[in-house]
């Protein structure tokens, strides 16, 4: 799921997913020019401007950990993030950017599916976090991975992602969902990759060690 533009195009009619816009950086590849909707980064703002509200969010289509990901308030930012993203000599280099509708998260989450099952859901709390400069809820300094066990939202997040696998045959992902202000969920973006580094720090790791056991039984 490294192109995050692919999977929000794939499911926006299956699921609720931010609103989101991809553009081709001005500087890309001789062989992707045919593809060159915008002549140059300006252009780009504008269009951004013209489709979406502000703030907005700004990121590079195949990150992750959080790494280029930008909340802009206004044009100069959306301008700034773009270059960044756009930057060929940074390691975080990307030739496509996507710029998303801002939704006001209350609570975030990670479901771990395997098989299509909900295995595993932990809750990316921030409550008593410090903002260090990376948006992603995890890297906020004092934030913790809360083991989520509640049969109730446990069900409502089982309930919520099975659109996904009638477009995506999903075996093994992080699927992250985020709830609104006004209890809405919605799906932010799914990982290939998850990583358990923070939950095993907050949880330990037994309950990991529960989990791949009962994926190998069932691959067996």
């Amino acid at each position: 799921f490294t192109d995050k533009s692919y999977t929000y195009q794939l499911l926006k009619d299956k699921i609720s997913t931010p609103k989101t816009a991809s553009f081709l950086s001005p500087f890309c590849d001789e062989k992707y020019r045919a593809y060159l909707e915008y002549a140059n980064i300006d252009a780009i703002v504008k269009e951004i401007t013209k489709i979406f509200a502000l703030p907005i969010i700004i990121k590079r289509n195949q990150g992750f950990a959080g790494n280029n990901i930008f909340l802009c308030q206004n044009k100069e930012q959306i301008k700034l993030s773009i270059k960044q993203i756009f930057n060929v000599n940074s390691k975080d280099y990307d030739y496509v950017v996507l710029a998303q509708e801002y939704i006001e998260i209350v609570n975030e989450y990670r479901a771990i599916i395997f098989n299509g099952e909900l295995l595993l859901l932990y809750e990316k709390n921030k409550t008593s976090a410090k903002f260090v400069g990376n948006l992603s809820p995890l890297h906020w300094e004092g934030a913790k991975a809360i083991h989520i066990t509640d049969r109730k939202l446990l069900s409502e997040m089982e309930k919520f992602i099975k659109p996904i696998f009638q477009e995506i045959p999903l075996s093994y992902a992080g699927v992250d969902i985020a709830i609104d202000k006004n209890g809405k969920f919605w799906l932010i973006e799914l990982n290939s990759s998850p990583n358990y580094q923070i939950f095993i720090r907050d949880n330990g790791e037994e309950i990991l060690i529960e989990m791949f056991k009962k994926m190998l039984k069932n691959l067996v």
